[in-house]
């Protein structure tokens, strides 16, 4: 009888073994999941990071070679006036000279 009580208490003990240790395999899969959920999580922040400062990048990029393009212009422009400045003087000379020859 006694030999069937400790077989029945090995038993119990063999059970609660096992419970503790299905729960502790548990356990250790619900933190694995856990950190591979967060650090899928940090990956995506930091691909929608990475997205957002390309996208200031470029947009940083296209501003200046708008701006570019712009005193390009205005240079070019500024140029046009001096010619037609230098040519509206000379011009005023050519007239002037005329009158005072008249």
């Amino acid at each position: 009888m006694e030999v069937v009580e400790n077989g029945l208490e090995i038993a119990r003990l063999g059970s609660h073994l096992s419970v503790a240790f299905i729960i502790s395999v548990l356990w250790y899969l619900f933190h694995v999941i856990e950190k591979k959920q967060r650090s899928e999580e940090r990956k995506t922040d930091e691909e929608k990071w990475n997205k957002v400062f390309h996208q200031y990048v470029e947009e940083r990029r296209e501003e200046r070679k708008t701006l570019r393009e712009t005193i390009t212009a205005m240079q070019s422009l500024a140029a046009s006036i001096k010619e037609h400045t230098i040519k509206l003087d000379s011009i005023e000379r050519i007239i002037n000279a005329i009158n005072q020859k008249v």
